[in-house]
């Protein structure tokens, strides 16, 4: 009898703990990194050089310093790391800077740059594509723009477009100030029956008495197959008209881009498109990367004056409206640009919005 129930104690104590250990399993992680390149690939004219940012992420309990080194896949590319060691705590994500050079001797083609990171046993490896040209693309062309700003007590507002290529982009930013409801849908359409895609918005301020958004920009994009012949474009906005007075400040600035990569129109890079809003300030920026040496590089701006702007450096006004508060503004790049600043200046300050995009050439 006494064998008996030492034996079945013998199972139920072995029972609880197998029960312990299954518990543990749930609910214990293996600690461990990750390791991420952005961008992944870079285009680089043959004596050039560009970066890329290594982002290292802890997994779990991870807390311990990564090795980072970094290979070529063949000669004709160097890579240097602005720094081959990284502490890495618990929930922490630091960074390495890749920089990768080419020479006036390097061959033409695709490289591959491999950056490993390395703690104890654990591995882990990001690679960045590198794509070494002779010659890049042109970058994309303005083709045609124009502007129009209409008054109080409307819900729309229209321009006409003339193109002179086909296969352009067409850009229509709008706008909308003074609201006095807390939000705001924008669409837009056109007699040429063009496919509109909203792609970024912004909102802010008009000044500092309603505690709301009341001022709006956004960015619509469309595929134009053939040139435009006063192409009437209509923005309209619903559900932020004003009940007061039926109708609000409302209008659009458009145009046209030839030589884009109607394909894939817009860089790919994380970065673009870039918005920011409500400093209350008369100098406007956003910055941007792109991932492509050929890229225009276009920003628009809402400001709470009527004061006319002034084009960032490096920049040309494409069109401006809204008695000089709304302007749009764009930029050719034969390079691939790390944290450019898209900027208007101001002879006044006052709450204001902003988006920048790079469209791509072919």
């Amino acid at each position: 009898m006494k064998r008996v129930l030492v034996l079945i104690s013998l199972i139920l104590a072995l029972s609880g703990i197998g029960l312990v250990q299954a518990s543990l399993n749930v609910v214990t992680t293996t600690a461990d990194f990750t390791i991420s390149a952005n961008p992944a690939t870079l285009t680089l004219l043959v004596g050039f050089s560009g970066s890329s940012n290594i982002t290292l992420s802890s997994i779990g309990s991870f807390n311990a310093v990564v090795k980072l080194s970094s290979t070529v896949s063949q000669i004709g590319v160097g890579a240097t790391l602005s720094t081959t060691s990284v502490k890495l705590t618990s929930g922490g994500s630091p960074n390495s800077q890749l920089s990768i050079s080419t020479t006036n001797s390097t061959a033409p083609g695709s490289y591959v740059v491999t950056v490993t990171g390395r703690s104890g046993k654990l591995s882990h490896s990001a690679a960045v594509r590198v794509v070494v040209v002779t010659k890049i693309g042109n970058p994309p062309t303005l083709d045609g723009s124009s502007n129009n700003f209409c008054s109080h007590n409307t819900d729309s507002c229209s321009t006409l477009l003339t193109t002179s290529n086909k296969n352009d982009i067409i850009i229509a930013y709008t706008v909308e100030v003074l609201d006095l409801q807390t939000s705001c849908t924008f669409s837009v359409s056109d007699t040429a029956g063009l496919a509109w895609s909203l792609r970024a918005q912004a909102t802010a301020r008009n000044d500092g008495t309603t505690g709301t958004d009341r001022d709006q920009l956004a960015e619509f994009w469309a595929l134009s197959a053939n040139p435009l012949v006063n192409d009437s474009i209509t923005e309209s906005i619903l559900g932020c008209a004003s009940i007061q007075y039926g109708g609000e400040y409302n209008g659009l600035m458009t145009f046209g881009i030839s030589g884009a990569n109607t394909t894939s129109p817009f860089d790919a890079n994380s970065s673009v498109p870039a918005t920011s809003s409500d400093n209350f300030s008369a100098n406007t920026s956003v910055q941007l990367s792109t991932n492509n040496p050929a890229d225009m590089i276009i920003g628009a701006v809402l400001h709470g004056t009527a004061a006319l702007p002034t084009p960032g450096s490096g920049f040309t006004l494409i069109t401006s409206s809204g008695g000089g508060a709304n302007a749009a503004e764009y930029e050719t790049v034969t390079t691939a640009e790390s944290n450019a600043t898209v900027s208007f200046q101001f002879s006044t300050s006052s709450y204001w919005e902003m988006v920048a995009d790079a469209v791509q050439g072919v």
